[in-house]
């Protein structure tokens, strides 16, 4: 499941700008002991004259929906681009703990 929640311009110099779009992905969880718990994760592009030049996903971030929306909203406040999205949600996740955010399990 792909749901657009936030959009960040990029002002580009003389090409106009980019757009950086956020979407929450849902997907089952597969692992032993956790099947079929909801997991969430996110997805950044990178749209440029309306054509996606870069994607990047991280799946299976948290099983908060709460929580996988506010660290989408962070990382729209601050501009993630798609090559930088796994380093800076694995940094977030290493400061945040293994109580509050974690990747919960491994989908097929």
């Amino acid at each position: 499941m792909h749901e657009v929640i936030i959009k960040s311009v990029l002002p580009c110099e003389g090409q106009g700008s980019n757009e950086l779009l956020y979407s929450l992905l849902e997907n089952t969880c597969m692992a032993e002991g956790l099947e079929g718990t909801p997991v969430f994760g996110i997805r950044a592009e990178l749209v440029s004259g309306g054509s996606v030049i870069d994607s990047s996903e991280v799946r299976d971030i948290t099983p908060s929906r709460n929580k996988a929306t506010v660290l989408m909203d962070l990382l729209a406040k601050n501009t993630v681009t798609p090559c930088t999205l796994k380093d800076v949600i694995e940094d977030y996740i290493a400061v945040e703990g293994g109580d509050e955010i974690q990747t919960v399990c491994a989908c097929s």
